[in-house]
């Protein structure tokens, strides 16, 4: 299985999975939300965590001890993250990279990417166990069943195709290999006689010359 490759940071999904999965709550109507994104090596998809701009009271419901929430500086801008409504999704669902002053939005302290990596591997955990982390959670289960069923499907290679007989080259039409029926008599298996050796034609020239 191919290694799924993409650099943590905020992205915009594509209309492709607003369509799809319109039946679960993840996309708000006429609103285009932005996930921090980063791969899940157990099934190779991405762990989508769905972010809202800073506001003051995103404090202290971060700072409750069984918060999942982070607050997080992106190209020196405060983000919201959501883990308790993650889920997982498959790197064709990503349309771009969200963009801050003019740039891709990452953290400005990259040494946390490793940090909420391991956060969002514990919230995975929790959501796996059926485990409810937010008021608006996600189907976690249900999308990631679905992604990886549309993943094996897509990833299923399809049996080489056995060329017919119309389709083989001119070159090999225009030789065939002849019958025995149809070759000379001479040349039939048990009929053939070896050549008489050239000193014994030359002897016999000779006796006639005489």
């Amino acid at each position: 299985m191919k290694k799924t490759n993409l650099r943590p940071g905020l992205y915009i999904l594509n209309d492709n999975f607003v369509k799809k999965f319109t039946h679960f709550k993840v996309i708000r109507k006429n609103v285009r939300p932005h996930f921090f994104s980063f791969v899940d090596n157990r099934t190779n998809l991405l762990v989508i965590v769905p972010c809202t701009s800073y506001k003051p009271i995103w404090e202290k419901r971060a700072n409750h001890p069984k918060s999942v929430i982070k607050i997080e500086s992106f190209n020196s801008e405060k983000q919201v993250l959501l883990f308790g409504n993650m889920f997982l999704c498959d790197k064709k669902y990503i349309k771009r990279p969200f963009i801050i002053n003019n740039s891709m939005a990452v953290l400005d302290n990259l040494l946390k990417n490793k940090e909420l990596q391991k956060h969002g591997i514990m919230v995975i955990n929790k959501l796996r166990q059926g485990i409810k982390l937010s008021n608006y959670p996600t189907d976690f289960l249900g999308i990631e069943k679905e992604m990886l069923k549309d993943k094996s499907r897509h990833s299923t290679k399809q049996p080489p195709k056995i060329p017919s007989k119309s389709n083989k080259s001119t070159h090999n039409q225009s030789y065939q290999s002849p019958n025995r029926a149809e070759l000379p008599k001479s040349y039939q298996p048990g009929n053939y006689k070896p050549n008489p050796p050239l000193n014994s034609i030359n002897n016999t020239k000779k006796c006639i010359n005489i």
